[in-house]
């Protein structure tokens, strides 16, 4: 009997493995978004029936749930990519509804109005422009009575087949030559009659003249560059083109490329004519982004007046050159040219062309170098910056002045494109802030403002931060520049103040209370403000963004358009132990990475995230409808009530939806307007209509037909009765953390097990072999990996009574553990549940050897996984790998966190 329980485990054992293989977690999934460019192609039969054909389309999708909107309690029809499905309406008016699933579970929303009508189509009128951003573009939107789909022929092609486009909707067509076009409208309902409508378009393409700054982004604008110098003396390739590296300072569409062909000659360059002088008044300095293929590279600069006398070559002789070199390799940076610096530079000159020579002095290499935003320095913004700085009006001078870089010099800090538009900001610019590699610990970006900053109605300032990593301190100063300077010449009235970011790769915005600091006084003429990235660590290389830098007074104050304004309190602060809580939006509790607070389903509702008395507050004005996307799948079924708090001076009532696989549901929350109403709703009202609630995906509100009003919705989250043991994180609570092995701490007194070792010699404690760096505590464990054992061999806790039952979530899904090795293979770390139930282990392998080191593992993988999903024990594979010799693994420090 004793041989066949041998027999078994060894079974289990290379079962574990295999699985292993089969579930190995899939990383590359976990940066994917929810889909984009949600769309359908939608038609309509012409028999009187109300036959409608949909395809539903969108970037990133893996299935499509459509709602028709003709029933109540409606069930989603799941449709693939790429298929086509059908549904036949009565007359009438529906809201169809399209949600676009991604592999991950998030999720888009499309919204459109189907009217299905068997009566003619009447009052057709189609509104035709040519695009403010590309001359070639034209928008066409229809609209007429009784009209479901309308097929417009824009008139370029010969047996042309229409694009067609639903109600509301607006065709757009590209084309590729100017010229004069008929485009043609037919609206179509479910009769058989149509309506048509005609008009003459005129094409007229790129005809605006170049002027500075030059963005090359202006489709309107010609931008005539003539590449010259190539070998046999005949132009080189100089064009407008998609920017090939979208990164870093410049992550503009378009710039311009310049081909220096082999053997080119040294002057070879490109010329740009412009539609008329520079005007120097405010500035002489031009600045250039440049990308080259090799860092000191000479880049020459001219300018000439095209109209003055010429020489012997036919060059104009009224002109000013001056190089510098680029420093960076196959990287965008901003090089500049003080032209004043050069003596024959007259301001007055009609200087009217504008020149870039690249690798000037050197026969071309056959290599590309890109170029983007010529300008004077503050070119196209004029107005001085105060606060709230948004970084959006293009009337601002936004000066900022990047310092402390590894050698004293400036670092980047400029506005750019949002790179990731999405959560709470989802503004188009913003401050992007470089801490290069080895930069001074306290490098940070300076704006200087119009004056001193007026804190009448506010000293609480806040802006909105996004960081590559949680828990980086965000330094804030404010300066008065007039003050008396010191030793290192920076001025001696100052305050500054520092708080952590504690989300990653994720928009969030943090507070700053100067009054909470005593050398801190309102009647200062604080003049400047500055951040410090990461402040009192060296730099590494990161990018930071900082957006909408304001007072907390500031931003409006305004409600819905029905009269309402903002509460003056924030909502109460909610009590629930954080173990008994799945939140939502809270800033008591964390809350999911991935939540889409104003999901684009072609609402008219406004959003907005304000500060009311340091605490962030979701507020909807102009509402007809709005949802929340969860960012990912909820499973509610554990707990027992949906809280949320709601202020309103518009509303006395208002329909709150739960959304699943299963459909949706609602209750009507009853509000007393003009205060703060917490709400908790037993789930049980949901699940009483049929919801299923282990998937929710989406809340939704929705005042239809009293549009208009204003919402402030504060504390959203799920929660339960009892003593919130099933929590992560601290000691005490499951799961039992930090593993430190000391006396008194979690891990010396628990029963541990080693398994296919040879001969399993049991887990020792022992003092730390290497006592310094980021491991400096007493006591840690060792395991000797025997050559003899299994690649496999490990360690693990006894079920239940060690580490205690819990679940992964998002708060801690995040697993850390320091390990001191003397060779590089893989760790391995799995959790299982305490029906031996075992969920994907991960590998992570360590790089150094002979010195501490913390390696991470993400077990997002094991989320809502297992046949309980309760974990209550942990296993280790110190060194997973087949073995020539005995190996000794000390381990230490295990810790759970949601990044």
């Amino acid at each position: 009997m004793r041989h066949i329980k041998k027999l078994l485990v060894l079974f289990l054992v290379f079962s574990g493995i295999t699985s292993c293989e089969k579930e190995e977690v899939s990383y590359a999934l976990q940066d994917i978004s929810a889909p984009t460019d949600v769309n359908a192609i939608f038609d309509i039969s012409q028999d009187e029936v109300g036959l409608v054909t949909l395809t539903p389309t969108g970037q990133g999708a893996s299935s499509f749930e459509v709602y028709f909107g003709d029933v109540e309690n409606e069930s989603p029809t799941i449709v693939n990519p790429g298929e086509t499905i059908s549904h036949t309406y009565a007359e009438g008016e529906y809201n169809l509804r399209i949600v676009a699933v991604g592999l991950t579970g998030l999720t888009s929303e499309l919204v459109r109005v189907v009217t299905v009508s068997f009566d003619p189509p009447t009052d057709l009128e189609v509104d035709i422009k040519i695009s403010t951003t590309n001359p070639f573009e034209l928008l066409v939107t229809p609209t007429a009575t009784n009209a479901t789909v309308y097929d417009v022929y824009f008139g370029d092609v010969e047996d042309e087949e229409p694009l067609t486009i639903m109600d509301t909707e607006t065709a757009s067509h590209v084309y590729t030559e100017v010229g004069d076009y008929i485009v043609r409208v037919v609206a179509r309902g479910g009769g058989a009659a149509t309506l048509e409508y005609t008009e003459e378009v005129t094409i007229t393409g790129a005809v605006n003249a170049v002027t500075l700054p030059i963005t090359f982004e202006d489709a309107t604008v010609n931008y005539a560059a003539s590449g010259f110098g190539a070998a046999d003396f005949g132009p080189i390739p100089a064009e407008v083109i998609d920017n090939p590296d979208a990164s870093g300072i410049n992550t503009s569409a378009k710039v311009f490329s310049v081909n220096k062909l082999q053997d080119a000659q040294v002057w070879a360059g490109a010329s740009i004519p412009l539609a008329g002088p520079i005007d120097f008044t405010n500035s002489t300095t031009v600045s250039i982004k440049v990308w080259s293929p090799r860092a000191g590279t000479p880049i020459l600069f001219k300018i000439e007046d095209s109209s003055s006398p010429k020489d012997n070559n036919g060059n104009p002789t009224v002109f000013v050159e001056i190089q510098t070199s680029t420093t960076l390799v196959n990287t965008w940076e901003e090089i500049t040219f003080d032209l004043s610096s050069i003596d024959s530079f007259d301001a007055a000159n009609s200087y009217d062309t504008a020149i870039v020579f690249p690798d000037f002095g050197t026969a071309g290499k056959g290599e590309l170098f890109y170029f983007d935003d010529i300008k004077l320095d503050g070119e196209g913004a004029s107005e001085p910056v105060k606060l709230p700085i948004t970084f959006d009006d293009a009337t601002v001078n936004y000066t900022v002045n990047g310092f402390g870089a590894a050698d004293f010099g400036p670092i980047p800090a400029e506005v750019i494109n949002n790179p990731d538009a999405s959560g709470i900001n989802t503004t188009a610019k913003v401050l992007s802030v470089n801490k290069l590699q080895d930069a001074q610990v306290w490098a940070g970006a300076s704006i200087p403002l119009a004056g001193p900053i007026d804190f009448s109605n506010s000293t609480t300032v806040s802006l909105k931060v996004w960081s590559p990593r949680a828990g980086t301190p965000i330094l804030f100063k404010i300066e008065d520049s007039n003050s008396p300077k010191d030793n290192n010449g920076n001025p001696t009235v100052f305050v500054e103040i520092q708080t952590s970011s504690t989300m990653v790769n994720t928009w969030e915005e943090i507070t700053f209370d100067l009054s909470s600091i005593a050398s801190f006084d309102a009647s200062n003429s604080y003049d400047t403000a500055i951040v410090f990235p990461d402040f009192g660590t060296a730099g590494k290389g990161e990018l930071f963004y900082f957006d909408d830098i304001k007072l907390a007074a500031d931003g409006g104050t305004g409600g819905g358009t029905n009269g309402g304004t903002n509460p003056t309190a924030a909502a109460p602060t909610p009590t629930n132990s954080a173990g008994n809580v799945k939140s939502i939006f809270s800033d008591v509790y964390s809350d999911p990475a991935g939540v889409n607070y104003y999901p684009d389903w072609g609402q008219s509702t406004a959003f907005e995230m304000i500060d009311i008395s340091g605490n962030e507050t979701i507020k909807y004005s102009n509402i007809n409808y709005q949802g929340i996307l969860t960012g990912e799948v909820v499973d509610a079924s554990t707990f027992e009530f949906v809280h949320i708090d709601v202020w309103s001076a518009d509303y006395t009532s208002l329909p709150f939806f739960l959304i699943s696989g299963s459909g949706e549901k609602s209750v009507t929350l009853t509000l007393i307007p003009n205060q703060w109403n917490s709400i908790d709703i037993p789930l049980s009202d949901f699940t009483g209509q049929g919801l299923v609630i282990s998937d929710l995906k989406e809340f939704k509100f929705d005042v239809q037909p009293n549009d208009g009003g204003t919402i402030f919705i504060d504390n959203l989250y799920f929660h339960k009765t009892g003593d919130g043991g099933d929590g992560g994180g601290t000691s005490g609570t499951a799961p039992h953390s930090p593993i430190d092995f000391e006396t008194g701490g979690n891990g010396a007194n628990w029963t541990w097990s080693v398994f296919e070792n040879d001969t399993n010699p049991a887990l020792e404690f022992v003092t730390n072999p290497g006592a310094s760096g980021i491991n400096t505590s007493s006591t840690v464990a060792k395991f000797t990996a025997l050559q003899g054992g299994q690649p496999y061999a490990g360690v693990e806790s006894e079920h239940g009574s060690d580490i205690g039952s819990f679940t992964f979530d998002e708060s801690n899904k995040i697993v850390r553990i320091m390990v001191y090795k003397s060779v590089i293979s893989d760790v391995g770390l799995k959790f299982s549940e305490s029906n031996g139930e075992a969920q994907p282990e991960v590998k992570v392998a360590n790089t150094k050897i002979n010195e501490w080191e913390e390696l991470t593992f993400d077990m997002s993988g094991s989320i809502g996984k297992g046949i309980t999903g309760i974990i209550d024990q942990i296993i280790i594979f110190p060194d997973f790998q087949s073995r020539t010799s005995d190996n000794v693994v000390y381990f230490d420090n295990i810790t759970f966190g949601s990044n």
